[in-house]
C-alpha cells in the first residue's frame, strides 16, 4: 500500500524518495554499495530512460499506453498495485511460522522468562 500510495502522488515524489534513500545508504559504512549498485541507476532511469521503456513495453505487451513516462503512467501503476492483494504464502517464506516464533519469544520475554536457544 505504501508503494502504491507513493506512485499515485507523482514522479517527482518517487524521485525524492529514491534520492533520500540514496542519501541514507551513501552514509552507511556497508550499505553504500547498494546505493551504487541499484539506487543510482534507478534514479537516472526515473528521470530519463523510463519514458523509452514505457514506450517499448507499450508496444510489446500493450500494457502501458504509448505515452512518454509521466505522472499518469506512475499513477496507473499505483492503481494496479493498489488492487493487488498480497498474502503471506505468496512471499515464499514460512511467515506464519516465523510470526509464531516471534510471538512466542515476545510472550516469554513479557512474562519474565528468558529465551534459551534450542
Amino acid at each position: 500500500m505504501d508503494v502504491s500510495n507513493l506512485l499515485l502522488k507523482s514522479r517527482r515524489m518517487v524521485i525524492r524518495c529514491f534520492l533520500e534513500m540514496k542519501r541514507i545508504l551513501d552514509h552507511h559504512e556497508i550499505y553504500y554499495v547498494y546505493s551504487k549498485i541499484w539506487v543510482d541507476d534507478f534514479c537516472v532511469w526515473l528521470q530519463t530512460l523510463a519514458r523509452f521503456v514505457a514506450l517499448l513495453l507499450g508496444r510489446i505487451f500493450d500494457l502501458i499506453p504509448l505515452v512518454f513516462f509521466s505522472d499518469d503512467t506512475l499513477k496507473e501503476l499505483g492503481r494496479c498495485l493498489k488492487s493487488l492483494t498480497m498474502e503471506k504464502r505468496m512471499v515464499g517464506w514460512d511467515l506464519d511460522g516465523l510470526e509464531a516464533a516471534a510471538n512466542q519469544v515476545q510472550c516469554d520475554h513479557d512474562s519474565g522468562g528468558r529465551y534459551l536457544a534450542p
